[in-house]
């Protein structure tokens, strides 16, 4: 069974404020690509998220506990952050602004999938956002990798309140429907491509399995610091 202890969650929690970034230049075309596409997929899908997990929120209200209501607002807060975050990256990366018509309609199709909005932000955070930010982490040069390490703490947090809430409503992360799976699958092929990099044995391959596993045991960094060394950031 997931535990979380929401009071210490809540007291662990640092604010961090976005700011205007210079581009940086990056490994190679399929790299900057990337990167352009995953600053697309932020801009159309972090309000989005919030949104779903607010829609949850309010559904719930009755019967969850206050720590874990305040938590839930918090994380709710921080997709603003995000959102302006990306922003910035677009500024700095203007080649991004040729994804995002299909960065919207891809958020288009995430929205259509709200059974359960939460399962739903949760299955982003966990199987999009946390892959894509390691990647940046990686890949993203100064200015993305520290965007990217700010992200990824809140969202280490928001996945751990998504899973718990689910858990306490008897559903399972990992249990998704074929529709939830295939806009997945589709998402997660047009973010990543054909990325790859030998040195480390990082393909867009590798990197789902990493997804799929982030699913079902949680939230282990998905990058050894062996692959970290060694990649050409």
């Amino acid at each position: 069974m997931f535990k979380v202890n929401t009071e210490e969650l809540n007291e662990q929690r640092n604010k961090w404020y976005a700011q205007p970034m210079i581009a940086n230049k990056l490994r190679d075309e399929q790299t900057e690509q990337f990167a352009h596409r995953a600053i697309a997929l932020g801009l159309n899908l972090e309000l989005p998220v919030g949104e779903w997990v607010a829609e949850s929120r309010r559904k719930l209200k009755g019967t969850l506990d206050a720590p874990t209501l305040k938590l839930l607002q918090r994380n709710i807060a921080d997709e603003g952050t995000h959102y302006l975050a990306f922003k910035y990256a677009l500024e700095a990366y203007p080649e991004a602004a040729n994804y995002l018509p299909e960065a919207e309609a891809i958020a288009k199709s995430w929205d259509s999938l709200k059974d359960n909005p939460i399962h739903t932000a949760a299955l982003a955070e966990t199987a999009l956002f946390l892959p894509s930010l390691a990647m940046l982490r990686l890949y993203g040069g100064q200015s993305l990798i520290t965007l990217a390490g700010d992200v990824s703490r809140d969202e280490f947090a928001h996945v751990a309140t998504n899973r718990f809430v689910l858990q306490e409503q008897g559903y399972q992360l990992h249990n998704i429907n074929l529709r939830m799976k295939q806009t997945l699958n589709d998402t997660f092929s047009w973010l990543f491509q054909d990325f790859s990099d030998d040195s480390v044995g990082i393909d867009s391959e590798w990197l789902y399995e990493q997804a799929m596993q982030l699913l079902v045991n949680g939230c282990p960094p998905i990058v050894t610091g062996k692959q970290i060394g060694r990649a050409h950031v």
